[in-house]
């Protein structure tokens, strides 16, 4: 097409004024350009052209002869042919139906003076870029570069050059893409070609970057652990930013040095703001509970006179361990000092070791403390005094004889006798004089509850007998850390307490009673510490979740209920017996 041929890329959905035909036998460049012949059709339709195109910048010949078309020009538009009174060329003597005009390089029909002829549509009219240069805004995305985002191109076939500089400055633009909080003038370039003339925009603060929102993404740091345990390491992760850790005792004052003492405190996660992105928070709560020490050596009470209180008994010596077997300084208390002791003989009574150190725990023992009669206590070796371990007394003459008192009883056990020795090696006889204090200790066995009350399990068997019938449990108990662990619902429910999940805090309650009075226990997962009651308890093994079960501990969870567990350590059977 010539300068008057409207711009297109194509000729279908365009508009062409058909002029200087050429005619081929070859394929249509700048030198072999000549009109097609179309003497066919040089009878009909006024002799109209058939087709023509400028191609390549060819010069065509205007040469008039016999066998070229020199009619009036066709206009091609929408894939049809008009004369140029705007109505339809109507083809005759040809069939239409074969005849496709193309739209890119291809081959144009053959016709009676003119063989194969091809096609090139490279030379085409200029065409003028257009592109959307309204200012566009992003947020930072953590150091990748943002690109202007070419919209709206025509032609979309070419490719835009998109540069870059800081707003406000005389930098040179550069096509690296801005990566930090700021605005920038973009400038959008095309250097010509393919039919499209040259472009160049210059759009200021085309391009701005603004500082972005920013969380904390995730956050894992253990609620407790026991004084003395190796420090926890805080891991967490934000959306923008290097996450730091400090932390506190009143969510006011903050240190980076994680405390060691036992105590509750809080783990603050954050990132700080910066001109790229905003800083970002979140806290935790965390308990360092309190080690448990360990009693060395039990200390030992004076003895005390009949009707006095206990906290008259004196008590001196003992020995506890803390942390490396350091020995722990302390106050030895009786638990009940104000118990009055109106009986006389020898009993066990419960001591308490308060640590100065307040990293540990108080801890407990039972000793033994002696009540005398105070008539006697000015050394007279006349009378004895047989203590019984159930709390009978007897004075008894020196060399006389113990009465022996009616045979006590105890639930679930039978009763033996009674023993000098707690290992119950030495059975007293009643016959035998008494020159000296002596305690006697009575002998109990267990009797053997029926099996209709009752609950037998066996380590890795998911079969168990609840009272007197087999049950088939999904999964089996199992041992961790030496105790014994197994599905809340099984034994719970069997032992007629009612189990809830609590999903947000991961905590289970189990809700009993036991005559008459409602028992209320709270275990957490991954939490040594429960309550039952609303007292605080230390497991010796968490709760955990595996393959959808939650297992708690086993002895806890019966006891609290008042049933009774019992280890068979060599068939690893575990018997469970309802009050």
């Amino acid at each position: 097409s010539d300068s008057n041929t409207a711009k297109s890329s194509g000729i279908v959905g365009a508009t062409y004024i058909v002029r200087n035909c050429v005619a081929l036998n070859s394929e249509l460049n700048a030198e072999t350009a000549k009109r097609i012949s179309c003497e066919e059709l040089s009878t009909k339709e006024n002799n109209y052209a058939l087709q023509s195109m400028k191609v390549n910048g060819a010069e065509v010949t205007t040469d008039k002869g016999a066998n070229q078309a020199n009619g009036a020009d066709l206009i091609i538009k929408d894939g049809k042919l008009y004369k140029d009174d705007g109505t339809e060329f109507t083809w005759s003597g040809f069939d239409r139906n074969i005849w496709t005009l193309p739209t890119e390089k291809g081959e144009l029909p053959r016709l009676k003076y003119s063989s194969k002829v091809s096609l090139n549509l490279n030379e085409q009219a200029q065409t003028e870029v257009r592109v959307n240069t309204d200012p566009q805004s992003y947020d930072y995305n953590g150091g990748f570069g943002q690109k202007f985002v070419i919209k709206d191109l025509y032609p979309s076939s070419i490719d835009l050059t998109v540069e870059y500089r800081a707003s406000g400055t005389d930098e040179s633009y550069t096509t690296t893409d801005p990566t930090f909080v700021g605005s920038y003038d973009v400038r959008l370039t095309y250097a010509g070609g393919n039919n499209v003339y040259a472009y160049e925009k210059e759009i200021p603060n085309g391009l701005t970057i603004k500082q972005a929102d920013n969380e904390i993404d995730w956050f894992y740091f253990s609620s407790s652990w026991a004084y003395g345990e190796a420090a926890k390491d805080p891991t967490a992760g934000a959306q923008f930013g290097e996450v730091e850790f400090v932390y506190s005792t009143d969510g006011q004052n903050w240190t980076a040095e994680q405390p060691t003492n036992a105590g509750s405190y809080q783990i603050k996660a954050y990132v700080t703001e910066t001109n790229n992105y905003k800083g970002a928070e979140e806290i935790k709560h965390f308990t360092i509970n309190q080690a448990t020490p360990t009693i060395s050596e039990n200390p030992t009470s004076s003895k005390i006179s009949r009707n006095k209180t206990l906290s008259q008994s004196k008590l001196t010596g003992g020995k506890v361990l803390g942390l490396n077997n350091s020995e722990l300084s302390g106050v030895w208390t009786w638990r009940d000092g104000t118990e009055k002791m109106s009986k006389l003989g020898k009993f066990a009574k419960t001591v308490v070791f308060t640590p100065e150190d307040k990293n540990y725990t108080e801890i407990e023992t039972d000793i033994e403390v002696t009540v005398y009669d105070s008539s006697i206590a000015g050394g007279s070796n006349d009378n004895c005094t047989v203590s019984f371990d159930t709390g009978l007394v007897q004075t008894v003459a020196k060399n006389g004889f113990a009465a022996k008192p009616a045979d006590p009883q105890k639930e679930g056990y039978t009763f033996h006798g009674w023993y000098t020795d707690q290992k119950y090696t030495k059975k007293f006889n009643f016959n035998t004089p008494i020159s000296y204090d002596l305690t006697l200790y009575a002998k109990w066995t267990k009797t053997e509850a029926s099996a209709d009350k009752q609950i037998i399990m066996t380590i890795g068997e998911k079969s168990a007998a609840v009272f007197g019938k087999t049950v088939h449990n999904d999964v089996a108990p199992v041992i961790v850390n030496g105790r014994t662990m197994l599905p809340a619902r099984f034994v719970a429910e069997a032992l007629g307490a009612k189990v809830c999940w609590n999903e947000e805090t991961k905590g289970v309650t189990i809700i009993g009673e036991i005559d008459g009075k409602a028992v209320n226990m709270l275990i957490t997962i991954d939490s040594t510490t429960a309550y039952l009651n609303g007292e605080k308890i230390e497991l010796d093994s968490a709760a955990f979740i595996t393959d959808s079960r939650t297992y708690l501990p086993l002895r806890f969870i019966c006891e609290s209920l008042s049933a009774e567990v019992e280890w068979l350590k060599d068939t690893q059977k575990i018997i469970i017996t309802a009050k």
